[in-house]
């Protein structure tokens, strides 16, 4: 039975099509669309999302369970003539499989329809070239009232660690999680998450968890001495640890001590002005000295200069965390 029949007609309020339009934003600036991927949108519905896929990508599959939603989006399809699109009336629970390679996998608002979360998610992981991403938009934990009729819902919402740690258990690396929109409904707010994830070759990973130990090495030697700073490093292996090991991630970001010099950045919040320049100024300072001092190899000083440099830079293309401005009075 499809459970959309009737609501599928009248599917494309004015406020879903705002929440849709947010949420494609930060979907494509996170999963960045190029012309030649291919794209599966999981769970199109009448193509909010999908319809903003195809302006970006090269080809688009739509699939939902409900034939009736996805009616609605040929008949958007036929009347713009969008020619890089095609449909799926496919059920998550049900199909063996997808049998395209895709670039990119993009869910709005329909995981939490899925009663096998972690089977789903293994699926799209499998579904995936080698480099691929996927970006999950769903609510935040909630106590069941978003919905009101909850048919068909298996999930009030998810847990941030919880959905991180099925998008772990499937295989998926590079994951990071930021609230998208904010849903006012029932006299109440509902929070709606984006999750972003890649699917990252086991020889690269190896190779992100190898330059993630040498960073953190160097930011604990910045702690035991005063010739180079933690902070630089620390954000640094943080970078490569989220592409190559969620265990050694979530290590460092919440250990007691290490951790504090990443979670801002990390959470999206950036680091200030002042400690970008003291960060990369102490870097240089404390490089200089060491090979000066410390370092006699020329090829240990030049690795030294090359990861301070990577550090840097790194440092450079952080968001910078506004300060509040000081009032007088």
């Amino acid at each position: 039975m499809d459970t959309f029949e009737e609501k599928a007609k009248e599917w494309d309020t004015e406020a879903r099509v705002k929440m849709a339009e947010a949420i494609a934003q930060a979907m494509i600036k996170c999963v960045k669309l190029k012309e030649t991927y291919k794209v599966m949108d999981f769970g199109a519905g009448t193509g909010l999302i999908t319809l903003k896929a195809a302006e970006l990508s090269g080809q688009v599959t739509a699939v939902d369970a409900s034939e009736a939603m996805l009616k609605q989006l040929r008949d958007k399809i036929n009347n713009e003539k969008k020619k890089n699109i095609t449909t799926l009336n496919a059920d998550i629970e049900t199909i063996p499989g997808f049998e395209n390679n895709y670039d990119v996998i993009l869910s709005s608002m329909s995981m939490h329809h899925v009663k096998d979360t972690a089977a789903a998610l293994k699926k799209f992981f499998n579904s995936l070239k080698e480099g691929g991403r996927i970006a999950i938009a769903d609510l935040e934990k909630e106590d069941g009232t978003f919905h009101g009729n909850n048919d068909g819902i298996y999930h009030f919402g998810f847990d941030r660690d919880e959905i991180f740690d099925l998008l772990a258990g499937a295989g998926f690396t590079g994951i990071r999680i930021r609230t998208v929109y904010t849903v006012e409904k029932n006299g109440r707010q509902y929070s709606i998450f984006l999750i972003c994830a890649e699917k990252i070759s086991v020889r690269n990973r190896n190779a992100y968890i190898f330059g993630g130990h040498a960073f953190t090495v160097l930011g604990i030697i910045g702690f035991i001495t005063p010739i180079m700073p933690a902070a630089p490093f620390l954000i640094v292996a943080a970078a490569l640890y989220l592409r190559g090991s969620n265990a050694f991630y979530k290590w460092l970001i919440h250990h007691k001590i290490l951790g504090r010099f990443v979670r801002d950045f990390m959470e999206g919040r950036g680091i200030s002005m002042q400690a970008k320049v003291m960060g990369i100024g102490s870097a240089w300072v404390g490089m200089a000295v060491s090979s000066y001092f410390l370092i006699s190899d020329n090829r240990m000083k030049i690795a030294f200069a090359a990861g301070v440099l990577a550090a840097s830079i790194y440092i450079i293309l952080i968001p910078t965390k506004k300060t509040a401005k000081k009032t007088a009075g």
